[in-house]
């Protein structure tokens, strides 16, 4: 790709070059013949349409004033800039929001009814207006680009959001969780859409992209992980009175965020460049529903990528369950939490290999595949804390692994998704295919848990009961053990039929970078 203004081939420099072409060759396109003097440069690009390219002006981020190229590797300066925010965002994703709502249950006037009534309406708030973000951040046109705006918007208001969420009043009821929460997730959605779209115009990079997530990813485990950990950090040094999540740790994790995560934020918006933008007409939110749902691989990723959450859904929901109730392990789950997120971390760069290896979405139905094999080893593990804890803790190690590909895998693959959108249609929409799969994503879970508490009530398996039948724990363990497995093996084998692979993707990359120099350098 050409690293700086493209001139016709009429000019000296151009006769010189072993590599001009025939007369009127431009870059990868055409120059017109009434192009006014040979020596006026032919530009490929326009205020509203970026190409990937060496030396960009249009970056506007500290990376720009050294050689950036959206097709090359990444610096790991620039990665650690992108994943900043994401440390600080550990807050506003799980499990703080159920902390949260346990806080206000036993420190707030709030009531557990309203809670409940509170926490719905915001899953369904949230929902209604992801899409609207993608769609408005993926039609945003200014000088730094269509997601800077956003996440400037969505960092300022999460001051009021930590300030509300985490400090409420003594006396804070319903009506203040309901104006706290509606920010709390609305600053969210704000920064995540366009935060994980972004990455896609960072790099055009097949390989590259999955570094980008998996570097967000990084962050929000380490940050969750601290976090956590913070209570029983501070309580020995004197800090705090108590390791409890009360009202003065709570308060600690809001000042936290409304330091942290604008700071991050400012770095990442600072340092990272715009990458490469591209637009073509406008579009209305019914031509975005229908150009995005009619994208065949989208619609294989989201069948796949529903089904694994439905299957994480019934683990989640009945592990914990199984846990305490049949292995006796109840005062080691925050243990097992922590050593599952540290193999988290620790396998990270060993996916990032394999998904440039492999290719990501091979990685992820690999992942997957072996997660279904995993499930049956419950089976395994003798009742009542005769279980060997060492097993337990390494059986746990090994199904968060497997997990790994699933949490930065989506967002990479999104972005190839949305370069198909792309070459189909001639419009980016990348923010619009990420709001889509924050939509229908977190149903599938309430899905899974729905069905792994169906499926202990058929058995007639009751969790706060002192004692169930052989019969009914032995439904419970089955359900465990198959259910998410059959669930876990059919969405890996959907995976393998992902049709848009490394080679694929370079193809449909150069078609589109193609496409697009031809269009702004036709008479």
């Amino acid at each position: 790709m050409p690293t700086g203004p493209m001139r016709c081939a009429s000019t000296p420099a151009a006769r010189r070059s072993p590599s001009a072409g025939p007369r009127g060759v431009c870059g990868r396109g055409r120059c017109s013949r009434s192009r006014p003097a040979a020596t006026e440069p032919c530009r490929s690009t326009t205020a509203d349409v970026r190409l990937p390219r060496r030396h960009s002006r249009a970056t506007h981020g500290l990376f720009s004033m050294k050689s950036f190229d959206t097709r090359g590797p990444l610096r790991w300066p620039l990665l650690a800039a992108y994943a900043a925010p994401g440390l600080a965002m550990a807050l506003m994703t799980l499990p703080f929001p159920a902390l949260l709502t346990t806080f206000y249950a036993k420190y707030t006037e709030a009531t557990t009814a309203g809670i409940a009534t509170v926490m719905l309406f915001c899953r369904i708030f949230n929902g209604v207006i992801d899409p609207f973000i993608g769609y408005a951040s993926d039609a945003t046109n200014s000088r730094f680009g269509p997601r800077k705006p956003w996440l400037a918007a969505g960092a300022l208001l999460s001051i009021p959001a930590f300030l509300l969420a985490y400090m409420p009043p003594t006396d804070a009821g319903n009506g203040y969780l309901f104006v706290a929460m509606v920010v709390f997730y609305l600053s969210l959605s704000a920064i995540e859409i366009p935060l994980r779209s972004w990455l896609a115009e960072i790099s055009t990079d097949y390989a590259q992209r999955s570094r980008l997530s998996a570097a967000i990813t990084l962050t929000l485990l380490v940050g969750g992980v601290l976090f956590m950990s913070l209570p029983e950090i501070l309580k020995p040094l004197g800090w705090v009175e108590s390791s409890r999540m009360d009202r003065p740790m709570m308060a600690l994790f809001g000042w936290i965020g409304v330091v942290l995560l604008p700071l991050g934020m400012a770095a990442a918006l600072w340092l990272v460049p715009v990458g490469a933008v591209m637009r073509g007409h406008r579009y209305t939110v019914r031509d975005m529903l229908r150009t995005v749902l009619h994208n065949r691989p989208f619609q294989l990723f989201l069948a796949a990528d529903w089904l694994i959450g439905v299957s994480w859904g019934v683990t989640y929901a009945l592990l914990f369950i199984a846990l305490d109730n049949y292995l006796g392990f109840g005062d080691r789950i925050g243990l097992l939490l922590l050593v599952a997120t540290a193999a988290q971390i620790a396998v990270l760069p060993l996916c990032i290999s394999l998904a440039s290896r492999w290719g990501k979405h091979m990685l992820w139905a690999y992942a997957t595949l072996a997660t279904a094999a995993t499930g049956p080893l419950m089976l395994l593990f003798p009742p009542g804390g005769q279980a060997s804890a060492v097993l337990v803790f390494m059986l746990m190690a090994v199904v968060s692994m497997l997990s790994t590909p699933q949490m930065f895998v989506p967002a990479a693959l999104i972005s190839d998704l949305s370069d198909y959108g792309t070459y189909k249609t001639g419009q980016a929409q990348t923010g619009t295919y990420y709001a889509i799969r924050s939509l229908i994503f977190p149903a599938s879970g309430a899905v899974g848990t729905s069905l792994a508490f169906f499926a202990m009530a058929a058995v007639g398996y009751e969790p706060a009961a002192k004692a169930n039948s052989e019969s009914a724990t032995q439904g419970m363990l089955w359900t465990l053990a198959l259910l998410p497995a059959v669930l876990s093996l059919v969405s890996g084998l959907m995976l393998l039929r992902y049709p848009i692979n490394r080679r694929r993707h370079q193809a449909l990359r150069s078609r589109i970078e193609r496409r697009e120099t031809l269009r702004f350098e036709a008479p």
